[in-house]
């Protein structure tokens, strides 16, 4: 099982980060290590190469062909479970779960959008 990652001191400063998962979650990790001051070295994704918020993003074959000793990957998805099956059966078993720092960046971000003349604004649905 991955361990629970918490906060971004806990990585060393000198290792190549990665984030598996290109989604919001994923995002909103990349983008909390980096405030941190760590180098986010790119994304992972099960399937899609690319760039999202101007970092690589490579599919996660071509992963298994750059990985090195010391690399830091963080698993910023919320299909944790899945994504740990397919590391391990692929002979990684030191990722990190970011899953649920990532929920609360996301969670913390609705919020703050719900922020009006600070103060939280409230849907009530109306009855019916």
């Amino acid at each position: 099982m991955a361990v629970p990652f918490v906060i971004a001191s806990d990585l060393p400063r000198d290792a190549r980060v990665y984030v598996y998962g290109s989604g919001t979650g994923g995002q909103a990790l990349a983008r909390y290590l980096i405030r941190s001051g760590l180098d986010v070295a790119g994304y992972i994704d099960s399937f899609r190469e690319g760039r999202v918020d101007g970092l690589p993003m490579h599919r996660f074959d071509q992963y298994l062909t750059m990985r090195r000793p010391g690399d830091a990957l963080l698993i910023g998805s919320t299909f944790v479970g899945e994504i740990e099956r397919h590391l391990v059966a692929h002979g990684i078993t030191d990722a990190l779960d970011g899953s649920l720092l990532a929920a609360a960046f996301l969670e913390q971000s609705r919020m703050a959008s719900r922020v009006v003349d600070g103060r939280i604004r409230l849907t009530v649905p109306e009855a019916g």
